[in-house]
């Protein structure tokens, strides 16, 4: 599970947005975001992301304004991105590995 937690006002433009039930697969190839290179599974073992921007209307994508003291907590395998923004967008992101 990870947690994405504000510590600015993030409005919903610019804030983090999901692929609604994306964490159920297929997988895709997680790549890096400076180079867009294959790192972690070998190139072409994995479908490449399908471009989400050309078609928003086409995938359920969920989002909300944040505030300080919001969380957000979501499957680490559910596509996720956030906006751009010329404002400051601070947050503190935290990953449990933890099962029960």
């Amino acid at each position: 599970m990870s947690f994405w937690i504000p510590v600015d006002p993030v409005a919903r433009a610019c804030s983090l947005e999901f692929v609604a039930g994306s964490h159920k697969g297929p997988w895709l190839m997680p790549r890096s975001f400076m180079d867009a290179q294959a790192r972690w599974f070998p190139e072409g073992s994995l479908a490449d992301l399908p471009d989400i921007d050309a078609d928003r209307e086409a995938h359920p994508i969920l989002g909300w304004d944040v505030a300080p003291g919001d969380a957000v907590a979501f499957h680490m395998l559910c596509l996720h991105s956030a906006g751009g923004t010329n404002r400051r967008r601070r947050s503190f992101r935290c990953v449990s590995s933890a099962t029960t």
